[in-house]
């Protein structure tokens, strides 16, 4: 399948290559019935600095997280199946960003190890689940929205196999 979103690691870790997070990014478009072809976003691995400085300047909590994505569209206006409409019919649709700091990814992944939760799932599952925000899936609305969204989550990421 044709990519089209942008890869950046401005990390030191080179281990972390386009190629894993295509394939998981073709797994949730695969299974929201999603075409790449009208789609593009990026998805970049930054430091603990950068990401606490964009979750301070964006979300005013003034530390570092696992995740964060910033939607160009969503923008609290349309409903999630209102924006899957509208990517669907639209020529091209730029969703926005992603942001994942491994250095939290690896501390999550340490803490559930014992349970088979690998560093790759780590990163997997951040991955599915920032783009599932772009996409309008937001788990903060309602507790409805939250199982809908972990419930998706987790057939996506049971899907890899992983």
């Amino acid at each position: 399948m044709k990519s089209n979103f942008t890869f950046n690691n401005f990390t030191k870790i080179r281990s972390l290559k386009k190629g894993f997070f295509n394939k998981v990014i073709s797994k949730v478009l695969e299974e929201l019935k999603l075409g790449r072809e009208n789609l593009a976003f990026s998805l970049s691995i930054v430091d603990s600095k950068r990401m606490k400085e964009l979750n301070r300047n964006y979300r005013g909590k003034n530390k570092t997280t696992d995740v964060l994505s910033f939607s160009y569209v969503k923008d609290g206006k349309l409903s999630n199946a209102e924006l899957l409409r509208f990517i669907k019919k639209e020529k091209i649709v730029e969703l926005g960003d992603i942001f994942i700091d491994p250095s939290v990814a690896k501390k999550q992944a340490q803490q559930v190890k014992n349970d088979g939760h690998s560093l790759e799932y780590e990163f997997a599952m951040l991955t599915t689940h920032g783009l599932l925000h772009l996409l309008g899936y937001d788990h903060e609305r309602s507790k409805k929205d939250e199982k809908r969204v972990y419930d998706l989550q987790a057939k996506i990421l049971k899907g890899l196999h992983l």
